[in-house]
């Protein structure tokens, strides 16, 4: 499982997550969280992002 967090907004607190499900995912997981970052930041308000690798036989834990 990675997390990247951020505190835009200027608030302690989460309040938004989103929850990424990864099952070989290396080759398309780096960019789907950068998009999901981008839309994310333009929200403006403080946010997470959960990748949760189920059991990849790849690198997709690694690229998380």
């Amino acid at each position: 499982m990675a997390v990247l967090r951020s505190n835009e907004g200027g608030s302690k607190e989460t309040v938004v997550s989103v929850v990424i499900p990864a099952f070989n995912e290396e080759r398309t997981l780096s960019e789907i969280v950068q998009r999901t970052q981008k839309t994310l930041r333009s929200l403006g308000m403080p946010y997470e992002i959960i990748v949760m690798d189920d059991g990849s036989t790849d690198r997709t834990a690694e690229t998380a």
